[in-house]
């Protein structure tokens, strides 16, 4: 282990000036205080104040290594006890700070190529919890939490990269058995904003939003029924549109008119901009099947009348029967027909 330290003051009022601590030949060492050449920030100008650098030599498998751990036992009630507290104090016009930097990395040190492959994870935060579950009325238990303070703030969680390379495969990824059975994949409380979700100018290939069969996006409002879309499995599936309390209602872009609505017991409301603009046609089609259904009846009776005309049958047969229907029996052949030879 390697130990530097620079002491700058006088003897009475000594002060720090820049602490390093160096293990197993790590090469933070070999260079002078802020010269090492960081992958994110290679050739830009760095300095530090405390510096602790480690090496993890060849050995037998290790469920976990730390080179540095920080630890609080608690035993007093009502107190915020913190292991680690990173405070960054930006006191100058256009100052950037951070209140905590990780980095997950491969890269090419100690003279060893860099690795084929390696898991590597920025942060990793464990919620373990051994007493009540984190439900209301019980205390919660939060694996991030994010406060802001004082003016307006921009983001909460930004994703970031570096340009073209460094790219996510997913931006938030959920397993499966995370979520408990009772619980809500993406909990917003009530809030009044401009937007939920923004995804304004975004181009995706195959879907902006993807939701499998029988899976609602639902409207609700306390103490009345759901309004909802989905797809079902009846068949090969249908786009299924479940109306409000009051129907379905298409509007125009600006909502001052109704193209299409319909009352919960299927009635086309005579505001509809469709029923008043094709009634013509509606009512035209409703004739023209009217006046086709009248002629079909129409020449149906005239082959009734001439059947009867032609082959009179007894009356105990009865009017409606036909040959196909009635027992067989000679039948008179009128004499206006030509008798075959």
């Amino acid at each position: 282990m390697l130990f530097v330290g620079v002491i700058s003051g006088s003897p009475s009022t000594q002060s720090l000036k820049s602490f390093r601590i160096c293990k197993n030949g790590h090469p933070h060492c070999a260079f002078a205080p802020g010269l090492y050449p960081y992958h994110q920030f290679a050739g830009r100008p760095l300095q530090d104040f405390v510096v602790l650098s480690d090496v993890l030599t060849p050995g037998p498998k290790l469920e976990h290594y730390q080179s540095f751990l920080s630890e609080v036992i608690s035993q007093r009630p009502d107190t915020n006890a913190v292991a680690v507290w990173g405070d960054a104090t930006g006191s100058a016009d256009k100052s950037r700070v951070w209140g905590g930097f990780f980095t997950a990395r491969t890269a090419n040190v100690l003279g060893k190529p860099t690795p084929k492959d390696a898991q590597l994870i920025g942060l990793e935060i464990d919620v373990l919890n051994s007493s009540l579950p984190g439900v209301f009325p019980n205390d919660s238990k939060v694996g991030l939490q994010i406060v802001g303070f004082g003016h307006t703030n921009t983001n909460a969680i930004e994703l970031l990269t570096e340009a073209p390379g460094g790219k996510f495969i997913n931006g938030i990824n959920v397993q499966p058995g995370a979520i408990a059975p009772e619980g809500t994949l993406f909990g917003v409380a009530p809030q009044k904003a401009k937007l939920r979700i923004n995804l304004q100018d975004s181009q995706f290939d195959d879907a902006a939003i993807l939701l499998s069969p029988n899976n609602r996006v639902t409207f609700r409002h306390s103490g009345q029924a759901d309004a909802s879309i989905w797809r079902d499995e009846i068949f090969e599936g249908h786009l299924v549109l479940s109306s409000g309390p009051s129907g379905l209602r298409i509007t125009n872009a600006e909502n001052t008119r109704n193209l299409l609505y319909i009352h919960p017991d299927g009635r086309i409301d005579y505001s509809s901009v469709v029923l008043r603009y094709y009634w013509p046609w509606i009512a035209g089609a409703g004739f023209l099947i009217v006046s086709l259904a009248a002629m079909v009846l129409c020449v149906l009776i005239r082959l009734r009348r001439l059947e009867a005309t032609l082959y009179p049958r007894p009356a105990a047969l009865g009017p409606w029967c036909f040959a196909n229907a009635c027992p067989v029996r000679p039948y008179p052949v009128p004499s206006s027909i030509p008798q075959q030879a």
